[in-house]
């Protein structure tokens, strides 16, 4: 399945022009940047495909996203980088992979590269969310927007500062993305006007503390390719503090504000040099976070009734199936093998398919499949048949539940993903 427009395409063709001809006067001087970071989108996901938000839900690279993902590693095959970060997603971890291979580096993982916190709205159509919000920022429980811009661009300096002669590739997040242009680069626009497609990358050029954006959502097809400092720059660079209440980025490569996390690897002292870190797990300054979550009584209460309902279907079928001491439990292992094909289902359906509101994943998923297949009667049943003298029917149950419920939760998801999604690629 090809990918769909991004509904930024004009704007985005706009800026794409901007960075390749960038308004310049043909006497602009030429420069060479003190740090150049290489930003990358990773490739696209079956939730990229559903339109919805993807947040923390760790969903891989679809068939078109694994395509992507080469493609882009293909830019970088000749370009010399010194290292290759990532978020911890594994969306991200997967491109991050192929690029990796096609420049013979590690990845090494930054966890404030993470996409936003959308909390319990990841898996939901944004659209629905500021229907019912009036913005993405006012619903609760996502990650203020203050806190992640300040996240986000303190991990491209981080980045940055480990790019000594030659350049860092940091795969990310269409948000993560978006954000950080937007504060480095403000003259680029809001960070909701900035197109960045599944597969695209981006070039960063810090100089004397500033930063421009030679090329901005470059796709493998445009024919672009990075490898060389820009020869002009496209947009004015950025001096001041890029977001609110922090202090200005570093006029020197090595100088480092104090609020500024610095790239450190267990048992590596600060400073040394980026051979030394590669294989490593950066791990930055934290920052302070607001609570992911606050008390939803809505969420609570769907979950109860949906688990009165499983409880009570579940009730019904051992009734149906009365259980003796000495036979198979034909009541749970039937609960237990419906329910997980019904759950390998309702899980494409909801996260890939036809994206709920905000209260149907937990009064399906949580509150009635959750009541109504049982873990625990399973291990008593099971330890009772080895008890009472029945060992090899306790061992048929055991395994046989184990074995079939993995395969009818595999069939639940090839059943629902031969139902058409309603909805394209979304930002």
């Amino acid at each position: 399945m090809s990918e769909a427009p991004d509904k930024h395409e004009g704007s985005g063709e706009k800026l794409r022009r901007a960075a390749a001809t960038g308004g310049r006067t043909p006497e602009a001087a030429v420069t060479t940047p003190s740090a150049v970071v290489y930003l990358v989108r990773h490739g696209r996901t079956p939730l990229n495909e559903a339109g919805v938000l993807r947040g923390r839900i760790d969903t891989p690279l679809d068939r078109v996203g694994r395509r992507q993902a080469r493609s882009v590693a293909e830019v970088f095959a000749d370009v010399r980088v010194s290292a290759v970060i990532a978020s911890p997603l594994v969306r991200a971890r997967d491109t991050a992979a192929a690029i990796a291979a096609a420049t013979g580096l590690p990845v090494t993982v930054d966890d404030d590269l993470a996409d936003r916190d959308y909390g319990s709205w990841a898996g939901s159509s944004q659209t629905a969310v500021e229907a019912q919000f009036g913005s993405l920022d006012a619903a609760p429980g996502v990650e203020a927007v203050d806190e992640f811009s300040r996240r986000v661009v303190d991990a491209i300096a981080r980045a940055a500062d480990t790019a000594t002669s030659d350049p860092v590739v940091v795969v990310a997040h269409d948000a993560v993305n978006r954000y950080v242009l937007a504060n480095l680069v403000p003259l680029l626009g809001p960070a909701e006007a900035i197109p960045q497609r599944t597969g695209c990358w981006n070039r960063l050029e810090r100089e004397n503390g500033g930063w421009s954006a030679p090329i901005v959502d470059a796709l493998p097809a445009d024919g672009r390719r990075p490898g060389l400092p820009s020869k002009q720059t496209s947009y004015p660079r950025r001096t001041d503090s890029p977001v609110p209440g922090r202090q200005r980025l570093p006029d020197q490569p090595g100088a480092r504000p104090a609020d500024i996390g610095v790239l450190t690897a267990a048992g590596v002292p600060d400073g040394i040099g980026s051979d030394a870190l590669q294989g490593t797990r950066i791990r930055p300054q934290r920052l302070a976070r607001r609570p992911s979550g606050r008390a939803q009584p809505g969420v609570l209460a769907v979950i109860a009734v949906g688990g009165m309902l499983g409880s009570t279907a579940r009730y019904g079928v051992a009734q149906s199936l009365p259980i003796r001491p000495e036979r198979f439990p034909w009541a749970t292992f039937w609960t237990n093998l419906s329910g997980s094909f019904l759950l390998g289902l309702l899980l494409v359906l909801l996260l890939e398919r036809f994206p709920p509101t905000r209260l149907v994943r937990p009064f399906l998923a949580t509150g009635i499949l959750g009541a109504f297949t049982t873990m625990s009667t399973y291990e008593v049943e099971t330890a009772l048949l080895i008890k009472d003298g029945h060992p090899l029917t306790a061992i048929t149950y055991g395994v046989g539940s184990l074995v079939a419920g993995l395969v009818l939760a595999y069939l639940g998801i090839l059943a629902g993903r031969r139902i058409r999604p309603r909805h394209t690629e979304a930002r």
